[in-house]
C-alpha cells in the first residue's frame, strides 16, 4: 500500500510513514481501506490548517499523527480513557505518546465522560471516544461549549448511534453549527461541523 495522492488539494498523504509507526501488537492491523481512512483525517486537516487540535478517543496515535502530519506546528491535546471499550486497550496511548514525541503533542488520560468543564483554546476536535448515543452526544456538546471552530465526528457511518448523536447535535445548533459530510468511501465515515462566524 503506497502514499494517496490527493491531486485537487495538491498535496500528499504519505501512509507509509504512518504505517510505519503502527504498534507491533496491535490487534488491528491496517486492511485495504485503512491509508484511505487516515487520509481524509489528514485531508480534513491540511484543508483547515488548525493551529490547536483536541482529539478525544486517542488509543494508538494514528488520527493523531495523521493530523500533526498535516498540520506540523500544531498543538495537540488528547484525552484518552485507557479502556478496552470502543476498541481501545489498555496502555495503548503510550504508543501514541511514542510516535507523537516529534511533535508539540501532550496526553491525558481521562474519561472524557467525567469531564464537566469547556476546555478552551483548541480549535479543531476530532471526537472518537464513547460510541453510544448519549457517550458521543456528551462530547460533542463538549466541544461546542467549549468555543471548538470545527469538530470532526468519526465513525458516522459506521455506527448509528453515533450518527444520531451526530445528526441531533446538528439539528439543536442549528444556526451556530454547519455541518458536512466528509466521506472515506464507506468505510467509517465523517461528520465535520462547522462554528458559523
Amino acid at each position: 500500500m503506497g502514499g494517496r495522492n490527493n491531486k485537487a488539494a495538491g498535496v500528499t498523504f504519505d501512509w507509509p510513514a504512518l504505517q510505519a509507526a503502527w504498534m507491533p501488537n496491535d490487534p488491528w492491523q491496517p486492511d485495504v481501506e485503512t491509508p484511505r481512512y487516515y487520509g481524509v483525517k489528514y485531508d480534513v486537516a491540511k484543508r483547515l490548517q488548525p493551529g490547536t487540535i483536541l482529539e478525544i478517543g486517542v488509543r494508538s496515535g494514528y488520527s493523531a499523527l495523521a493530523f500533526l502530519m498535516a498540520c506540523p506546528r500544531a498543538k495537540y491535546f488528547g484525552i484518552d480513557a485507557n479502556n478496552s471499550e470502543w476498541g481501545g486497550g489498555p496502555d495503548f496511548y503510550e504508543h501514541a505518546i511514542k510516535i507523537l514525541e516529534p511533535y508539540n503533542a501532550m496526553i491525558y488520560v481521562e474519561d472524557s465522560q467525567r469531564i464537566t468543564e469547556p476546555i478552551r483554546g483548541y480549535e479543531f476536535w476530532h471526537l472518537d471516544g464513547d460510541h453510544g448515543f448519549g457517550g458521543a452526544l456528551r462530547d460533542l456538546r463538549l466541544a461546542g461549549d467549549s468555543g471548538a471552530r470545527w469538530i470532526l465526528l468519526d465513525d458516522y457511518d459506521l455506527i448509528s448511534d453515533v450518527r444520531q448523536a451526530g445528526d441531533a447535535f446538528a439539528f439543536q445548533n442549528k444556526g451556530k453549527y454547519t455541518s458536512e459530510y466528509v466521506t472515506d468511501g464507506g468505510y467509517r465515515g465523517n461528520l465535520l461541523l462547522t462554528r458559523a462566524t
